[in-house]
């Protein structure tokens, strides 16, 4: 945002974007304070029905500043997130994205793991699946609603693996499982605030462990190998005081 201008009815601003020269965008309101029009100078303005994401970033720098009307505001925070989607081009997402990336790095971070997530086969990593149950564990006692979106990915990967018998699936739920285990604060001190997700999120993987213990052709001997792994992680899990009754039944 290079300048903002309120006038009695109309909001002027100069909004940087992918050329040199800022596009100009206004926004007008009527005597009630709803808003009634807004244009901007950009290619997309047109394309994308008289929307764009230069007058949602002056509306939203506006409101910042306590620059608009109340009722303007209101509408503006009305506004359902389906229609913001819609109102974006690919391209807009795309540099959204970018933008929330540079500045907060667990965007990134998601980002890599929704394209496993998406194709877990292809794009199996385990040291991002080990952050991720991190991130997960501390936005979850954190009470931030992002652990939910760390933990469907996770828990997508896991059940993608397993459903399509990949080889590392049952590696993928071994790191899930030590990445658990690798952060004590959550279960070792008695209750905490957002502990019960990750406590469900724990017998979530868990049960993966056994249904994937019942269900893939391992040999006999893998097969042995696997349930004394788990039986060392749930006397590990019991010597911090969790009881994961989900592993236990698995290593049975």
């Amino acid at each position: 945002m290079r300048h903002l201008h309120l006038g009695e009815n109309e909001l002027h601003a100069q909004v940087l974007g992918s050329r040199p020269q800022p596009y100009q965008v206004r926004i007008s309101w009527d005597e009630d304070g709803l808003p009634v029009d807004a244009e901007c100078t950009c290619p997309a303005f047109v394309e994308m029905n008289r929307y764009c994401k230069h007058i949602a970033a002056a509306a939203i720098a506006a409101c910042g500043r306590g620059a608009l009307p109340a009722a303007t505001e209101d509408a503006l925070a009305r506004l359902p997130q389906r229609v913001l989607l819609e109102r974006l081009s690919a391209a807009d997402l795309r540099e959204l994205w970018q933008q929330l990336a540079s500045a907060a790095p667990e965007f990134d971070d998601l980002l890599r793991l929704r394209l496993m997530a998406k194709d877990a086969a292809t794009n199996f990593s385990q040291p991002i699946l080990a952050q991720a149950v991190d991130a997960f564990v501390r936005y979850a006692l954190e009470h931030n609603p992002l652990a939910e979106v760390w933990s469907w990915a996770i828990l997508k990967i896991l059940q993608e693996l397993l459903r399509q018998g990949h080889p590392r699936g049952l590696e993928a739920l071994a790191a899930v499982t030590d990445a658990l285990l690798a952060i004590p604060d959550w279960y070792r001190y008695g209750y905490v605030q957002g502990q019960d997700s990750v406590l469900n999120f724990a017998e979530e993987v868990g049960w993966a462990w056994a249904r994937a213990m019942l269900a893939l052709p391992l040999a006999p001997k893998e097969r042995r190998t696997w349930a004394r792994w788990l039986r060392q992680r749930v006397q590990k899990a019991e010597h911090w005081g969790l009881d994961w009754y989900a592993l236990d039944r698995a290593a049975e």
